[in-house]
């Protein structure tokens, strides 16, 4: 690879891993499902605000959190090539491009949608509740609280596309309520049960330290009782969730759509519960794929049950958002190498 070439690579390389590229599916999901869920079909003209909006908001949450927790991740293997903890990146500056993605977030809700004061309000409690995450979690006496406020601020922006889109209903207390039950699990259980070690080290306090989670001798998490009950209660309170639209038929599905319906929501909870057992069972070298898997896994009844719902440009739309930025994943990031290096093999 040209000089030219390798040095164009690393900045894309440094930019997904400053900003998460990979992520920003997850952070665009919550806003357009609000809007979905208030004006379906119709939310489609929202997607362009929607997005810029949530955009950043995923900026600050991912920034403002590596620099808050700079000191732990140049201990962490898994973050060794950060820009920020390699250096390459003052945190001063990580800091200013966080805190500027405040202001720029409200003047594109207004300037997309016009003055909408309670949709300022649910993007404002959003940015607040991430800021409480990111400033005192891992540091909270009760580490399942800034958990919570952390799904919070995601349910919050989920919020904010259903102002935008009209008047919140059933459909939007749905979206809103898996946002906090869904991160609840994945960052107090999945991220502790990955960072434990280095956690337990510097005295962090996270919800799989306080369930009693502990590395035992190869490494690997030592799960008790009251850990596997918390994340079991927490799983069926999701399934329960994702289930409750289908049983109500509140997304309008109707013959063949409705048992359609059922069948992929059944499929999927039971899909949840068997990985959400093999999680807990970190052994082996396929743990982490499994680890990664019931991540995304968790999401699919949303993004499918909803997707169908809005059907059209929206409902693609929505899909695409959600999986197009996951080929920036380490597996994807090397994939994209090897097509990069052809390509430039190919021109000469």
């Amino acid at each position: 690879m040209k000089p030219a070439a390798r040095a164009l690579w690393r900045f894309a390389v440094d930019l997904e891993r400053f900003v998460r590229i990979h992520f920003m599916g997850f952070s665009a999901m919550w806003p357009i499902l609000g809007a979905i869920s208030v004006a379906r079909a119709d939310a489609l003209a929202l997607l362009p605000g929607l997005l810029a909006v949530a955009l950043c908001f995923h900026v600050y949450a991912a920034v403002l959190n590596d620099v808050v927790d700079l000191e732990v991740d140049r201990t962490q293997p898994l973050r060794a090539g950060h820009p920020l903890v390699r250096g390459a990146l003052r945190p001063a500056a990580a800091l200013a491009i966080a805190l500027l993605q405040i202001p720029l977030a409200f003047a594109l809700l207004h300037v997309t949608f016009g003055p909408n004061l309670p949709a300022a309000a649910a993007l404002a409690a959003a940015f607040a509740c991430m800021t409480i995450y990111d400033l005192w979690g891992k540091r909270c006496p009760l580490p399942p609280l800034t958990d919570a406020a952390q799904g919070v601020a995601w349910g919050a922006l989920a919020l904010v596309g259903a102002l935008v889109a009209g008047e919140p209903n059933a459909l939007t207390a749905v979206v809103c309520a898996y946002a906090v039950g869904y991160l609840l699990l994945i960052n107090g259980v999945h991220g502790g049960m990955r960072d434990l070690a280095n956690d337990l080290a510097w005295g962090r306090r996270t919800t799989a330290l306080f369930l009693g989670m502990r590395p035992d001798a190869a490494g690997a998490a030592s799960v008790p009782v009251r850990a596997r009950r918390f994340c079991f209660a927490v799983q069926a309170l999701l399934v329960a969730i994702f289930l409750a639209p289908v049983a109500r038929n509140d997304l309008g599905f109707d013959g063949g759509a409705r048992i359609a319906a059922w069948a992929v929501a059944a499929a999927l909870a039971l899909g949840c519960v068997l990985l959400m057992r093999a999680v807990l069972e970190p052994r082996g070298r396929d743990w982490e794929m499994v680890f990664r898997l019931h991540l995304a896994v968790l999401l699919w009844p949303l993004v499918f049950l909803f997707a169908a719902y809005a059907g059209g440009a929206v409902g693609a739309g929505l899909v695409a958002i959600f999986f197009l930025p996951i080929v920036f994943m380490r597996w994807g990031r090397l994939m994209l190498r090897r097509v990069w290096e052809g390509a430039l093999a190919r021109s000469r």
